[in-house]
């Protein structure tokens, strides 16, 4: 009598299958924005963070020797490998190279490239545009 009513289980029905993938489409939509927000907040972190450094080295040397300037070698500003930003602190800019081999040695410049050695395709000295 048992085996009358035994249904035989071989695996999801469509239907269900359906309602999976419309949940996970639910889901994907709900997360995908707020991960582009968090992406685009870290990006926004990391330039600030570099530019108030650049505002704290400055204002360090504008202490010591009572007058500004734009040469990061003189100042001493050196922020960490892997930024994904050029920086610009000359309208006329001599620039800090980074790429994969390392930090060009310069003994003056007024602008850091975007680092290659981490972001390969990005364009490492774009235009300067004030602002």
């Amino acid at each position: 009598m048992t085996r009358l009513f035994a249904r035989k289980n071989r695996g999801f029905t469509l239907i269900e299958l359906m309602i999976v993938v419309a949940i996970i489409g639910i889901l994907a939509a709900i997360a995908i924005p707020n991960f582009i927000k968090f992406q685009a907040r870290s990006k926004q972190g990391e330039a600030k963070a570099n530019l108030k450094a650049w505002f704290t080295t400055q204002r360090a040397f504008l202490q010591e020797k009572d007058r500004y300037e734009s040469d990061i070698k003189i100042v001493g500003y050196a922020p960490e490998r892997g930024n994904r930003y050029a920086y610009y602190f000359s309208s006329s800019p001599t620039f800090e190279i980074r790429g994969a081999a390392g930090i060009s040695a310069l003994t003056s410049a007024t602008a850091i490239t975007v680092d290659t050695g981490k972001f390969n395709g990005a364009r490492t000295n774009p235009p300067y545009k004030p602002i």
